[in-house]
């Protein structure tokens, strides 16, 4: 069995070629150890710090444990949320001042510019803070 730049070769257990361990446990200790070995190599040629610490926690599924920062997260969103309620609040104050002066003016985007520009510029902010809350929102 290759790995890496490794080559190992599996003897079966009691005289059974078809079984290398005598336990799913010791399977996986087995491989997670080839692996290990493997990617030894990899992390001794990086630079010490985070780039060797970044190798060898990618050496092994198993090592891969961060922080969610669950509580920074809700806080964010929470914010992002507010934003977008008072951006709604906005975008409906407007619909019935434009509703109140030329009732199809909430249906159309036609015009003249300076009746358009007020609406472009909210939906332009909605639209990036919208895009902002979806981005913080799908992040983990």
């Amino acid at each position: 069995m290759q790995v890496g730049n490794f080559e190992f070769e599996l003897v079966g257990y009691g005289g059974d070629p078809n079984r290398f361990c005598r336990s799913e446990y010791e399977s996986v200790c087995l491989l997670q150890l080839m692996m290990n070995m493997a990617n030894k190599t990899k992390v001794e040629t990086q630079v010490k710090g985070y780039p060797s610490l970044a190798t060898f926690l990618d050496s092994y599924e198993g090592y891969m444990i961060y922080r969610r920062y669950g509580w920074l997260q809700s806080r964010l969103l929470l914010d992002k949320q507010e934003e977008l309620r008072t951006l709604e609040e906005n975008l409906q104050r407007l619909d019935l001042r434009e509703a109140q002066v030329r009732s199809t003016t909430p249906m159309t985007r036609t015009g003249p510019v300076n009746e358009r520009e007020p609406r472009r510029v909210l939906l332009e902010k909605i639209e990036k803070a919208f895009l902002s809350y979806c981005k913080g929102h799908f992040c983990c």
